[in-house]
């Protein structure tokens, strides 16, 4: 910011001696070249600024992790340019004569125009900035078009007005600036024209440029208003995640204080079975087995087991009753073969 105010004569002294240091040549001619310099508070400030950024950009150069990417990154590239002049005008106000520094300074001072271009450095912290890159980035092809019809309208009003206003506008270069002016509606009235044909084509330029540039502003507006609305619900989105974490954590600690009370006022309590709980005294296995079927990939049951009549005495009652279940059994695989028969000659 000190460049902005140094410009202004408000913030200028008078010259009494060289700024430079020693002064080898004609010192009238080297006071007549540069009769005034920045008040001497501005020049403080600028070494503090100089020194600020320098040590802001050697610290992040030593602890990036790639320097590769460090060097080719634009912001920094614009840092280290705008720091450039100043080493040099110091550089070469101690070691070289005032004519070859001025020489010098004329060539390097175009530099310090890097000097403005940190400001993009706040498009990472101001929402509206960053907005207005993607929509220029989306809108590039609608640009694009938009600059190739101002070139066609230029080059034919201007050719146009240049034989329209011979006298008035000489060359066709001063034309297309007249109509580069006229289509944008700014008019700044230093090259106009002045015969009834000029007038006529001046209000043909006019109209033509608000039709370009009005069919092609409306895309624009729309991207940035999608853009814009699409940072309002990430912002709200992001409001309302931090609202519910916070209610998390907030439930969270209560319960926490709920449950270290209850452990305070009933300590030696501890989880105990209920005596009435049941219990089963015997139980039954089952077994049920699985017989896959290699021949039609099918799954079935196999045949259950006979029961079993091992505990039955050899009494003439008894041993009828373990004939009858053994036949039953027989007779009831054998229909169970037959049938699976039948079902796989069906098949």
């Amino acid at each position: 910011m000190s460049f902005i105010v140094a410009t202004h004569p408000a913030c200028q002294v008078e010259r009494i001696h060289g700024f430079w240091g020693r002064i080898r040549s004609n010192k009238t001619e080297y006071l007549d070249m540069y009769p005034y310099v920045p008040h001497p508070a501005l020049i403080i400030i600028d070494f503090i600024c100089l020194a600020f950024f320098s040590c802001d950009l050697f610290f992040r150069f030593i602890t990036c992790p790639s320097r590769k990417k460090f060097a080719k990154n634009s912001l920094n590239f614009v840092d280290f340019a705008a720091l450039v002049p100043d080493y040099i005008e110091i550089i070469a106000g101690h070691t070289l004569e005032v004519t070859l520094a001025i020489k010098l300074m004329h060539y390097v001072n175009f530099l310090r125009i890097f000097r403005a271009l940190r400001i993009f450095r706040l498009v990472r912290y101001v929402p509206g900035l960053w907005i207005m890159l993607y929509t220029f980035k989306a809108s590039f092809w609608d640009l694009l078009l938009m600059i190739c019809f101002m070139i066609v309208g230029m080059i034919v009003f201007a050719t146009f007005i240049y034989y329209a206003e011979d006298h008035n506008i000489r060359n066709i270069p001063l034309g297309l600036w007249w109509a580069l002016i006229t289509m944008t509606t700014v008019g700044y009235g230093d090259v106009y024209p002045t015969s009834n044909v000029g007038y006529l084509v001046g209000s043909l330029c006019a109209v033509t440029g608000l039709l370009m540039v009005g069919f092609t502003v409306p895309i624009i507006v729309n991207h940035f208003v999608m853009y814009y609305k699409h940072m309002q619900s990430m912002q709200q989105a992001q409001k309302r995640e931090e609202k519910t974490k916070k209610e998390m954590d907030r439930m969270r600690k209560l319960i926490k204080e709920e449950e270290a009370e209850t452990e305070s006022q009933h300590p030696c309590e501890s989880k105990k079975e209920p005596q009435n709980s049941w219990k089963p005294q015997n139980t039954v296995k089952v077994s049920v087995t699985e017989e896959s079927s290699n021949q039609y990939g099918q799954t079935s049951l196999s045949n259950p087991s006979p029961p079993s009549y091992e505990g039955l005495s050899n009494t003439g009652i008894h041993r009828g009753l373990r004939s009858g279940m053994a036949r039953s059994t027989t007779s009831g695989n054998n229909d169970n073969r037959t049938v699976n028969g039948l079902e796989e000659t069906k098949m």
